[in-house]
């Protein structure tokens, strides 16, 4: 009887680590478009898991770095994740996730309102900003899809919030603003 309580304590207690610790700062290093898979491990490491995906009549590879352990404290589950799609050997889109309250950044919206459509370019954006959580370039499989009524977008930005909102900033083929969005728990703002 005591030896069944101790192993169903052991086993209460067991943490799953799931994948390896990774860091974040090499993303800033990333360019999608240019920087190759060889890059991307170099920065990071080999990937969790590797696959490949069709979207459009176009073949996109894969790459995923995760890491994953339970906070018993907060009982929740702590997560990054990095994906990394490729498309013809070179980065096409990243996108980096995570629960840990330090990855986040915030947003002052009004500064989103200053924002010039056709003016504003990517890098007064990643200065008033910082380095976005995910990029893509169009198409994608990766990224959200830009909504119908945004004409010609090429590129879009990611970026989470500290207070869980997702804010996608679109570009057109010159690399300038075109518009963004906001979505609060998967509702447009």
């Amino acid at each position: 009887m005591i030896s069944i309580a101790i192993i169903c304590v052991s086993v209460g207690c067991v943490s799953v680590f799931v994948g390896k610790n990774f860091r974040k700062e090499p993303i800033k290093d990333i360019v999608v478009g240019k920087t190759t898979k060889a890059e991307v491990v170099n920065s990071f490491g080999v990937p969790y898991s590797e696959n490949r995906v069709t979207f459009n009549n176009t073949e996109f590879e894969i790459f995923n770095y995760l890491y994953s352990f339970p906070d018993y404290s907060a009982n929740k589950q702590m997560k990054k994740e990095l994906r990394c799609e490729f498309k013809n050997g070179l980065l096409n889109s990243y996108n980096f996730a995570s629960t840990f309250e330090d990855d986040r950044i915030r947003i002052d919206k009004n500064k989103l309102n200053t924002l010039e459509k056709g003016k504003t370019t990517k890098d007064i954006i990643r200065n008033v900003f910082s380095v976005p959580h995910g990029i893509a370039l169009i198409p994608t499989s990766l990224l959200y899809r830009p909504p119908s009524d945004i004409k010609d977008v090429k590129e879009l930005w990611v970026y989470y919030s500290s207070k869980n909102d997702t804010v996608m900033i679109f570009f057109d083929s010159h690399g300038l603003f075109l518009e963004f969005n906001i979505t609060s728990e998967g509702k447009t703002l």
